[in-house]
């Protein structure tokens, strides 16, 4: 996905279609990173049948969990945003976005869930609910430190 990320940026592909792209890679892996962990889990003292049934089962209560813990976090920022009026001290909305953003990550790794699938998952709400509460000049102060840190991590994004 790199290599097709890149080519499609050196081309200017229409926005769509690399978030398209982009969004299915990041998916892949997050999905891939949850299985991973269940076969990890894979008890080979139990029968076959058992034992899969408890790998699926496994893999959807956290794939699921993970992204309750990611949901939750993105809706609270949301709600804190649009009732909280941190709009009149911008660095300390600033401040309470990155810590939103963080803390799926940190929560659902520390009680051995997916942090890279609550971080999606707070990522996609936050981009529908959080971000529009947020003040005009923390929108764009965000905007900018994503893409200083997107820069600094060798990712260029359209």
């Amino acid at each position: 996905p790199v290599a097709t990320l890149a080519i499609f940026q050196s081309i200017d592909v229409h926005p769509t279609l690399y978030m398209l792209v982009f969004g299915e890679s990041v998916l892949n892996d997050a999905v891939s990173i949850v299985m991973c962990d269940s076969v990890i889990n894979f008890d080979d003292s139990t029968s076959t049948a058992w034992a899969i049934t408890l790998g699926v089962g496994s893999f959807f209560v956290k794939f699921t969990v993970s992204s309750l813990v990611g949901v939750i976090f993105a809706l609270a920022l949301a709600i804190i945003l649009k009732y909280v009026h941190l709009n009149k001290v911008p660095s300390l909305e600033f401040c309470t976005v990155g810590l939103f953003a963080y803390g799926p990550y940190f929560l659902a790794d520390g009680l051995n869930y997916s942090g890279i699938m609550a971080i999606l998952a707070s990522g996609i709400v936050m981009s529908h609910y959080a971000h529009f509460n947020l003040s005009p000049v923390t929108q764009i102060t965000v905007q900018q430190n994503l893409q200083d840190i997107r820069l600094l991590g060798g990712v260029n994004g359209l």
